[in-house]
C-alpha cells in the first residue's frame, strides 16, 4: 500500500478519550467505548486514513470529504481483507453523528472501524479492512477506485503475500450519478457517445447502462484474477432492474431501500428508475417527446411518493445504527463472508 503525505497515521486508542465525540449523549458514549476497547484488542497498528480520493482530486480538491479512506489491520486475521467501496451509505452518514460535510467535520475512526455495516461484518471475521467511501460518489469513480485498491495490492508484494482471502463489497448508487468526461473515466465516454443518437430517456437504456458497469466490473476483478478475490455488489436508492450473471460476481438480491420495507412488514413500494428526474425534466424538458414526457413524469411521481415515504420513515435516510446491525446481517446471509474462519 503506498502511504503518501495524503495519508494520516492514527493511534485508534486515542479515540476513546477523544472530545470530538461530546455529541453523543453519555449512555452511548459508555456502550461504545465499552465495545471499542474490547474490539480494540485486536487491532494491529498502525492505522492509516486519508481525506479524499485520487479519483476526486480534479473535482473537489477545495472541498475534500474527511476520513474517505480507511486501512486497518487485525492480530490473527489469517489473511483475510475485506475491501468495500462506496458513497454515503457505505460511509454511514449520521451514524452516531458522523457528518463529513458539517463545519467541522464530525468524525471517529473507531465509529468507521467498527460500528458501520462494513466494519461489523470485518469484526465479524477477524479480517483487515480497506475502504475507499466518498459521501457523494458515483458509479464510475467507486469502479475506479476498486481498481487503483485492487492495483496497490497487486504491487506491494507484503501485502500480496499478506492474503489468502479477498472479498470485496462494491456498492452502485443512483444511476443517474456516472461522472462522464470526468478525467478518471475516459471508458464511460464511448458508451455515453454511442447513446447520443438514441431516445434521450427509457427503461432500455438504463437498463443498458447497468449491465455496462456490471460488465466493467467483472473486466476489472479479470483484471486482478490473480489474487484471490471474491465480489459481492449491491444497489443502493434503486432496485435491480437488469439480468445478468457472472461467475465471479454476487449480486446481493435487495437493494438497501427495498430491504427498508421489507424488514418492517411493509410492501416494497414502486421505485423510480433513478432518483434524479425531475432534475432531468428541468435541463430537457423542450426536447422531449410526448411518450418521453409521460415517462419521465411518471418518473418523478414514483420517487415524490417514494423519498416522503422513506423521510417520514424511522429508517430512512443514511444507515442508523439499528438498521447497520440488520444490513450486516443480511449482507452475511447473502455470502458476504469469509470462508476461513
Amino acid at each position: 500500500m503506498k502511504f503518501d503525505d495524503t495519508w494520516s497515521e492514527f493511534n485508534p486508542f486515542d479515540y476513546l478519550k477523544n472530545s470530538e465525540r461530546s455529541y453523543l449523549s453519555d449512555w452511548a458514549l459508555k456502550g461504545l467505548e465499552t465495545q471499542s476497547k474490547k474490539w480494540l484488542e485486536a487491532i494491529e497498528g498502525p492505522c492509516f486514513l486519508r481525506t479524499g480520493t485520487p479519483e476526486r482530486i480534479s473535482k473537489d480538491k477545495n472541498n475534500p470529504k474527511q476520513h474517505t479512506e480507511l486501512y486497518i489491520k487485525r492480530l490473527n486475521s489469517n489473511g483475510k481483507l475485506f475491501i468495500c467501496i462506496g458513497e454515503s451509505f457505505t460511509w454511514c452518514e449520521g451514524l452516531y453523528g458522523l457528518a463529513s460535510g458539517a463545519t467541522p467535520p464530525i468524525l471517529n475512526p473507531l465509529i468507521q472501524m467498527f460500528f458501520t455495516f462494513q466494519g461489523r461484518i470485518a469484526q465479524k471475521f477477524n479480517s483487515d479492512l480497506r475502504t475507499v467511501t466518498y459521501p457523494g460518489n458515483s458509479n464510475t469513480l467507486m469502479l475506479q477506485a476498486l481498481d487503483r485498491v485492487l492495483l496497490e495490492i497487486q504491487n506491494d508484494e507484503s501485502l500480496k503475500s499478506r492474503y489468502n482471502e479477498i472479498v470485496i463489497l462494491q456498492q452502485f448508487t443512483d444511476r443517474s450519478r456516472c461522472e462522464y468526461g470526468h478525467p478518471e473515466t475516459p471508458w464511460i465516454n464511448s458508451v455515453y457517445q454511442s447513446q447520443a443518437n438514441k431516445k434521450i430517456l427509457n427503461d432500455s437504456r438504463y437498463v443498458d447502462f447497468e449491465k455496462f458497469l456490471v460488465y466493467r466490473l467483472n473486466l476489472i476483478l479479470n483484471k486482478h484474477k490473480n489474487l484471490p478475490l471474491k465480489c459481492h455488489v449491491w444497489r443502493n436508492f434503486n432496485p435491480w432492474i437488469s439480468e445478468w450473471s457472472f461467475d465471479n460476481i454476487n449480486k446481493i438480491a435487495l437493494s438497501m431501500s427495498e430491504f427498508k420495507f421489507l424488514i418492517q412488514g411493509l410492501e416494497v413500494l414502486e421505485h423510480p428508475i433513478n432518483c434524479s428526474s425531475q432534475f432531468y425534466l428541468n435541463k430537457i424538458t423542450g426536447v422531449l417527446s410526448t411518450e418521453e414526457l409521460e415517462w419521465l413524469n411518471s418518473e418523478i411521481d414514483k420517487a415524490e411518493i417514494l423519498f416522503k415515504f422513506l423521510y417520514d420513515n424511522e429508517l430512512g435516510g443514511h444507515p442508523k445504527a439499528e438498521l447497520c446491525i440488520m444490513w450486516a446481517k443480511y449482507l452475511i446471509d447473502q455470502g458476504v463472508k469469509f470462508d476461513n474462519q
